[in-house]
């Protein structure tokens, strides 16, 4: 109301509670009182429980999911338990050692595999790296070499790729990142069939000052001895260094007959190299021509400790041996050597200083006495030995004839510690309807590879790769139509190899 004349009006307090009320409408009625009163009357909440921090409000709050619940509860509870038991296990494996490796002391340990079935001969020479094995059959201008990555497929190198090999050729050697055939000529291959030629003796005076005839992983990267009292080695392949030797032996103080003064005399042939963590043995034989055309033959031993120099060391009681295995406590063993005229043992810690530990360490034969029917004497041949982180090996064979005869069967003796030898039981894969046996054997990982001939063909026996019944005879796959040769990478550092480490020990076939 805007009226310009008013007469003023005076109110009471009533009146004036009255007219304030028709303006603002009724009052609300205050419960904040009520409220705080009926709180301080109601039971509170508790803190959470396990379910409802964890699970849907869903499933915590409804009295009907109790079953549901409780099946969820338990699956998380076994969760937690499979997760702390975990990390227990994971925990206690950290503070064990590795399991060792086991002897293959069991024929079911082994399995045959024929690496060419349509060709004869026999392995004689091999070598084992990360990359796979090489196979060299058969002997010089008429050897083959046979590449495999598992063991079980066996490919041939085509012939173009290589010159002789193994036995009267090239030494096989497989480094961490290759491998090398190592004679005259140094080939070079990263697969083990494309081969390139890394070095020769057209550019290598000091190739030409003799022929490597072994080769081994060791000093600064690949060590070599051979003919003409020489040795020889090499950071990666590609060049070669003569490296110091003793003078060859004088003549010997006792022969049986004159010598033929026109013949070189005492000439040095170093026939192996072996290796064991910076020790080096290298063994061979000292040439005395008579005048009869016949020949003394005196054992040399050489040691190293870097394959740079080597000083000439006594050789234990023998009149001649031919192999030597560095490992955990390595060894020497006749070639060829007749078993029932007895083989001695030999150990050493450094190739110096020897120590005889055991005389006919490996039986009889299982033929004694037995002769073929041509008068020819049936013997027990140890042809090489190898050592692994397990302990060693010995190979050969047994009811071996002048000529080939069904009796032949491959022999293998295993030793933890090479004092004490002990023989595989032989089922069919160790034997052949015209005969088996081991030339060569090698530590491949854990593992061992033993390389020879079974029923004329080529073959090896492998140990814990996987178990079989009479093991796979798988031959190799034919060599490419059109090979291709491809540059080789020369190393950028030297190779060290997978190198034995421990004592050395020696077998030696001892004639009485």
């Amino acid at each position: 109301m805007n009226r310009k004349y008013t007469t003023p009006r005076s109110f009471s307090t009533d009146q004036l509670h009255a007219a304030l009320g028709d303006v603002a409408g009724p009052a609300r009625p205050d419960y904040l009182p009520d409220i705080v009163a009926q709180a301080g009357r109601t039971r509170q909440r508790p803190a959470w429980t396990f379910l409802e921090r964890w699970l849907s409000v869903d499933i915590a709050v409804r009295r009907q999911g109790l079953a549901r619940v409780a099946v969820v509860f338990a699956a998380l509870s076994l969760m937690v338990t499979l997760l702390v038991a975990g990390v227990v296990y994971i925990g206690s494996q950290r503070n064990q050692p590795e399991r060792p490796p086991a002897l293959p002391t069991t024929p079911g340990a082994w399995r045959r595999v024929v690496i060419d079935s349509g060709a004869e001969g026999g392995v004689f020479a091999v070598a084992a790296g990360p990359r796979g094995l090489l196979a060299a059959v058969g002997e010089g201008d008429e050897s083959r070499l046979y590449f495999s990555a598992d063991g079980r497929d066996w490919t041939r190198v085509p012939a173009d790729q290589h010159g002789p090999v193994g036995h009267n050729g090239a030494a096989l050697v497989a480094t961490d990142q290759r491998f090398l055939l190592v004679g005259n000529d140094v080939l070079a291959s990263e697969d083990g069939l494309s081969w390139q030629r890394i070095a020769d003796s057209a550019m290598d005076p000091d190739l030409r000052a003799g022929t490597p005839i072994a080769a081994a992983v060791a000093g600064p990267g690949v060590v070599a001895v051979g003919s003409d009292n020489k040795a020889w080695y090499s950071t990666d392949g590609t060049d070669w260094t003569l490296a110091d030797v003793p003078p060859a032996p004088s003549e010997p103080s006792q022969l049986e007959r004159p010598l033929d003064r026109v013949q070189t005399q005492g000439a040095v042939e170093m026939l192996g190299v072996a290796v064991s963590g910076r020790n080096l043995i290298a063994w061979g034989v000292s040439s005395w021509i008579h005048d009869d055309n016949s020949g003394t033959f005196v054992p040399v031993l050489w040691a190293s400790n870097d394959g740079l120099s080597w000083a000439s060391v006594p050789v234990p009681q023998s009149t001649r041996y031919a192999t030597v295995a560095g490992g955990p406590n390595g060894f020497v063993v006749e070639d060829s050597s007749d078993v029932w005229l007895s083989a001695d043992v030999w150990l050493s810690a450094d190739g110096r200083s020897w120590e005889h530990v055991a005389e006919d360490a490996f039986g009889p034969s299982r033929w004694p006495a037995l002769h073929n029917d041509d008068g020819w004497r049936v013997e027990m041949h140890l042809r090489s030995i190898a050592a692994g982180a397990a302990g060693y090996i010995a190979v050969g064979a047994d009811g071996v004839c002048m000529l080939d005869c069904p009796s032949a069967e491959t022999v293998i003796w295993t030793s933890p510690d090479g004092r004490s030898w002990s023989r595989l039981p032989v089922d069919d894969r160790f034997g052949a309807p015209t005969g088996a046996e081991a030339n060569v054997a090698a530590a491949w990982g854990s593992d061992f590879i033993v390389g020879g001939e079974s029923d004329n063909r080529p073959a090896v026996w492998i140990s814990g790769s996987e178990p079989a019944g009479n093991g796979a005879n798988t031959s190799a796959a034919p060599a490419p139509a059109n090979p291709t040769i491809t540059p080789v990478n020369p190393l950028t550092s030297p190779a060290p190899g997978r190198r034995p480490t421990g004592n050395l020990i020696a077998a030696i076939s001892r004639w009485r």
